[in-house]
């Protein structure tokens, strides 16, 4: 009898030993939950200011549950890279371009035609009513990305290395460095401009060169890439308003809990404005940096251009999903 006691304890006993690690394991803390956001966008810039807003307001709401990576200038990959890995949760956050909705949502692309908008308010409304009515479903279930929101983007503007330019009449033959937007393009051309797709990184010496001798961007890039170096003159287009796009990966948000995606939301929401307040911020300073550098600032006739642009938008909305222009786009013209 002592004999079967004694072997049934030892059984239960090396049973016990041998699930000790299944039962210590599962009592473990598994760790933070682990967020990488990336950009494209070099480090010293009011975006990467506000992603680190955003890591801190995360990691401070959510008690360290979440620890946020942030990836800048590329590291990860162009934005069209790193938006293919939110789809597969390599990634979990981007914030990127228009091309969140040009390259996935094109037929909901309406907001890149130059002179449309009177200002940053006015865009930021229709791209917020675009974007929950229609784009947001629409990335999603094509790519598996979520679009939280945006931030607004100071306006592009035009320098030039000695032409001035308040009218229209002015830009007939300019030779123009532009992105390969197809409704930027058709917009300058019906201008009288020449584009030249020459990309980014080449601008300032196809300025210093004479290939071309007028490029646009916000004003922070025109100073910070030595573009208004080559140039004479500054002109006030405000021909583009542009949106930051702050993006998720679905797979990633949905294995949150509510409380934890109520922490990211709410945390992007305050990062959004943050960022959307600095580039107003930031707009007029570097405006002041431009004139101290001794370039002319020319103040264009805006309404000129707007009615030598809107005849295009009759070309470009055949590739719009049906009913945009008349929705969204009319009304403003």
């Amino acid at each position: 009898m002592f004999t079967r006691v004694v072997s049934r304890s030892i059984v239960l006993l090396l049973l016990f030993c041998l699930l000790l690690p299944v039962f210590s394991e599962g009592s473990k803390e598994s760790g933070p939950i682990e967020l990488k956001i990336a950009t494209a966008i070099n480090e010293k810039t009011e975006l990467a200011d506000a992603m680190k807003e955003f890591k801190r307001l995360v990691e401070e709401k959510s008690k360290g549950e979440i620890e946020v990576f942030t990836y800048f200038g590329a590291v990860l990959g162009e934005e069209k890279s790193v938006l293919e890995q939110l789809g597969t949760n390599d990634v979990q956050m981007n914030v990127g371009g228009s091309g969140t909705i040009s390259w996935h949502a094109p037929e909901y692309y309406i907001t890149g035609i130059p002179f449309v908008f009177e200002d940053s308010d006015q865009f930021e409304n229709l791209t917020n009513d675009l974007i929950d009515d229609y784009i947001r479903d629409i990335v999603l279930d094509r790519t598996g990305v979520r679009i939280l929101g945006i931030s607004n983007r100071a306006p592009r503007n035009l320098v030039t290395v000695n032409r001035k330019i308040v009218t229209p009449d002015d830009v007939k033959g300019l030779q123009m460095r532009l992105p390969t937007y197809d409704s930027w393009i058709k917009s300058w051309e019906a201008l009288g401009a020449t584009p030249h797709p020459i990309p980014a990184a080449e601008q300032f010496s196809a300025l210093q060169m004479g290939v071309v001798e007028a490029t646009e961007n916000p004003m922070s890039t025109l100073y910070n890439m030595q573009l208004t170096d080559p140039c004479k003159y500054l002109i006030l287009t405000n021909h583009l308003f542009e949106a930051r796009v702050w993006s998720i990966s679905d797979k990633f948000y949905q294995s949150l809990s509510d409380a934890h995606k109520k922490v990211i939301d709410e945390s992007a929401a305050i990062a959004m404005k943050y960022l959307t307040d600095r580039n107003k911020e930031t707009d007029s300073e570097y405006l002041e940096k431009i004139k101290e550098q001794g370039l002319e600032v020319v103040v264009p006739d805006r309404d000129a251009f707007r009615a030598k642009v809107i005849p295009v938008i009759d070309e470009i909305r055949k590739d719009w999903a049906p009913g945009l222009y008349e929705e969204y786009v009319k009304p403003l013209i």
